[in-house]
């Protein structure tokens, strides 16, 4: 039931107190039922089987750094799920007919105040 490949891709610059990036997650296609229904097959029973899409997100986000003298504030924004993705409909999802891996809350916007000290 698990996908082959699953691959998370961040990369970040930052110039001054400012730095951006974005994060790509990437989880591969698969055949459902192939292996938790296969064992069936021995005993001349038909499993059917179906196609499960790959899925892929992006999400952006951007932060402004202030140093203070005894610690550092970071302001950051982003958006989670740029293209605002669903994740594909799996029958043998244990939530929400689908994997936790998934990204279930379609697109969404935040901001971020990290005090350091």
């Amino acid at each position: 039931m698990y996908p082959d490949w699953k691959f998370n891709f961040t990369t970040q610059y930052g110039y001054d107190a400012w730095s951006g990036g974005f994060n790509v997650r990437f989880i591969n296609g698969y055949t459902e039922f192939e292996n938790q229904m296969g064992w069936l097959r021995q005993y001349g029973v038909e499993v059917a089987s179906r196609e499960v899409d790959s899925n892929t997100t992006v999400n952006l986000f951007a932060t402004y750094t202030l140093d203070w003298r005894a610690s550092q504030t970071k302001v950051q924004v982003g958006i989670n799920n740029v293209l605002d993705k669903d994740p594909p409909w799996i029958a043998t999802g244990f939530y929400a007919n689908s994997d936790a891996d998934y990204d279930f809350l379609g697109r969404y916007y935040y901001l971020r105040l990290t005090e350091s000290f």
